[in-house]
This record gives C-alpha cells, sequence and structure tokens, in this order.
C-alpha cells in the first residue's frame, strides 16, 4: 500500500527558490564578465554555480517522487532515485512524535515544506529525514540501521498498516511534555536569531531592487552586477551553518548572521558608490 507524504508545497518552493537563485547567479556570471581576459574567473564561478545547481535539482527531484510504501516485506521509502528498504524483522520501534519539535540540522538541507537529511530530533535520537511537513506530526520508525523521520498524509492509516502487517505497537512522544533543558534552544523562536536572519533577507533584497531601477543606463562597470549573485551565496552559505552551530553554540550563529549583515552592507554601499558616482 502506497502513502503519500503530507502536502507541503515543498516541490514548487523547491523550484522557485533554485530557479531564482541559481538562474540569477548564472545570469549575474554571464552578464558581468564578457571581456576575454576575464574569461578564468567567469568560468571559475560557472562551473561550481552549475554543479551546486545539479545537486539542488536533484534535491528537488526527491521532493517530487518523494513516498511511502508498505507491504508483505516491510516498509520502502522512494526519495529521488533511491530507495531505502526496511524489512519487518529490522523494525524495532514506531513513535508518534507530537507537539512542538526542535530539529537540529545536523547534515541536512530544508526548505518551506521539504526536509531531508540527518537531524537531531531533541527528545529522541539522530533522525533520517525524509519528510514535507512536520509541524503537526513526524512518525519515526526506529530500525536495527538508526531512526527514519516520515510525514504521511495519512499518519493514522499508514501506522495502522504498520502495526498490524509488523505486529509492533505505535508508542506517542508529546514533545511538550519535555523539559527546556531536554528539548533546548529553538532556533525559529528565537528573536535574535531570526532577526538578524531577516536583516540580511532585508538587506539582500535592497541590494536587488536598487540595482534593477537605478543600474541601467548607469554607465556603471557590469561587474557591480556580481554583488547580488555573491550576496545570495552569501546568504545559502550561512543558513546552513548557521542553522548547524546554533545548536551547539547559538552565540556562534549569531557571530555568522552579524559577519553576513557587515558583508551585505559593505554590496550594498559598493553598489551605491560605484553606479551613482
Amino acid at each position: 500500500m502506497n502513502f503519500k507524504p503530507k502536502k507541503g508545497g515543498g516541490a514548487l518552493w523547491g523550484l522557485l527558490l533554485g530557479s531564482g537563485g541559481f538562474g540569477t547567479v548564472i545570469w549575474a556570471v554571464h552578464f558581468s564578465l564578457v571581456q576575454p581576459d576575464e574569461r578564468l574567473l567567469k568560468w571559475l564561478l560557472l562551473t561550481p554555480s552549475y554543479l551546486l545547481a545539479a545537486v539542488f535539482f536533484y534535491l528537488l527531484l526527491g521532493a517530487v517522487l518523494m513516498n511511502y510504501k508498505v507491504d508483505e516485506g516491510g516498509i520502502t521509502v522512494t526519495w529521488g532515485l533511491r530507495s531505502i528498504h526496511v524489512p519487518w524483522p529490522d523494525l524495532t520501534r514506531v513513535v508518534r512524535v507530537t507537539g512542538r519539535k526542535n530539529l537540529g540540522n545536523l547534515i541536512g538541507i530544508s526548505w518551506p515544506g521539504y526536509m531531508v537529511g540527518t537531524y537531531h530530533l531533541k527528545g529522541l535520537a539522530p533522525v533520517k529525514m525524509f519528510a514535507t511537513q512536520t509541524r503537526d506530526e513526524v512518525v519515526v520508525l526506529e530500525t536495527t540501521r538508526g531512526y527514519l523521520g516520515l510525514t504521511p498524509a495519512d499518519a493514522s492509516g499508514f501506522i495502522a498498516e504498520v502495526q498490524r502487517r509488523s505486529g509492533k505497537e505505535s508508542e506517542v512522544l508529546d514533545t511538550s511534555d519535555l523539559s527546556e533543558e531536554v528539548m533546548g534552544n529553538i532556533a525559529s523562536e528565537d528573536m535574535v536569531y531570526m532577526g538578524l536572519y531577516a536583516l540580511n533577507l532585508v538587506l539582500l533584497a535592497g541590494l536587488i531592487a536598487y540595482q534593477a531601477v537605478f543600474f541601467p543606463g548607469s554607465g556603471a562597470s557590469r561587474t557591480v552586477v556580481l554583488l547580488p549573485a555573491l550576496g545570495i551565496g552569501v546568504l545559502a552559505f550561512n543558513i546552513g551553518n548557521a542553522s548547524r552551530i546554533y545548536q551547539f553554540v547559538p552565540s556562534g550563529a549569531y557571530l555568522i548572521w552579524a559577519l553576513s549583515l557587515v558583508i551585505m552592507l559593505t554590496f550594498l554601499t559598493l553598489s551605491v558608490v560605484t553606479i551613482s558616482f
């Protein structure tokens, strides 16, 4: 029996973010570096951009093709071109995780409506997530090879089928019952973290908007258009690293976003000076 993950718009969000981000960067490099002596720099920037774009769209394929199957042989999680099979003898525990969740990024990637990779689910264990919406409920399967985190749209039906075929009873973990010490700090609820993150987004949006309005017809060097592309790269790099560092040293994550703010302000200042004078 096949079970679809919850609908969360993850594939659409990924398509918009990937197309907008990588499309802007690749266009900016092609537009800015047109001289023969700039060819080496151009391909030094384009090569990693194309490689990262290919990786990103492979992750996007995972969002499109994600599926959970339960049959006589066990549970099969399909993600992109990969399948993870859990035979019934390897299943040791089924946990319905409800309430507020703290999922610390260890080696993973996420955007609205999509989460894949290894995350530390505070109060339980490191979990390999193949999920969409994690706000309401996450079904965690403990196996002999570790934990899997899934978000089937019909969670009750999925668990009933697993229980029927495996003979295992499910249990409920309500994270609202966990102590603050166990739960730890949640980045999305930290006003300082989210405030610095939002300021970075505002400055990057302002940089892009300023150049879109004032660069055409200004006579400024085309290379100034590389600044928004570099800003997008800085933001993307810091989103993953700040979230990972936050769960261990929150002040380290603040420092990353503060330094990012300095970079964004520098890019905006350089744009104003180059285009206006």
